[in-house]
């Protein structure tokens, strides 16, 4: 499968300077910067493509610019990703990982979609609790555990 990566073009830079910006089916990169290297932040932005494909993206974006508690939900989740990503590569976040991200929703960084610093926090640190690695392992697992079931289910009636 072709990596999803791309240069961010100037239309989407002019307002995202420096950031990564997903829209399906890009992640749309800054100039001068190894998405392969950043391997927490492309787990942030592929759960964005995930999202987007799911809804699809113009519904999406509309929901995201349109709906504070989506928009806080949605970098939540991306953010939860990224955290987890970030141990696995051996780069513990710092102490104060949670309340940055949080600082950001609350201010213009991610449009205000947390009313304050605590709300922010809450909603993030539930993401990350609710994506333990242990919490992933099982929903990968889930569909291999239900094929298991019906095979014995099949087998039982025969």
């Amino acid at each position: 499968m072709k990596p999803p990566f791309r240069l961010k073009p100037w239309y989407i830079g002019i307002f995202t300077a420096g950031r990564w910006v997903t829209t399906y089916p890009w992640i749309n990169v800054p100039k001068d910067t190894d998405p392969y290297y950043y391997s927490w932040i492309t787990s942030h932005e592929s759960v964005h493509l995930a999202q987007q494909k799911d809804m699809g993206l113009y519904k999406w974006l509309w929901k995201y610019f349109t709906d504070r508690a989506f928009r806080l939900d949605q970098e939540a989740a991306g953010a939860a990703a990224e955290y987890w990503a970030l141990i696995k590569a051996t780069r513990i976040p710092s102490p104060d990982w949670v309340n940055r991200y949080a600082q950001e929703y609350a201010n213009s960084s991610y449009f205000w979609c947390a009313k304050s610093v605590e709300e922010g926090e809450a909603v993030l640190n539930q993401k990350i609790k609710d994506l333990t690695p242990m919490a992933v392992c099982h929903k990968q697992a889930e569909p291999e555990i239900k094929a298991k079931k019906s095979r014995k289910k099949k087998a039982s009636k025969e």
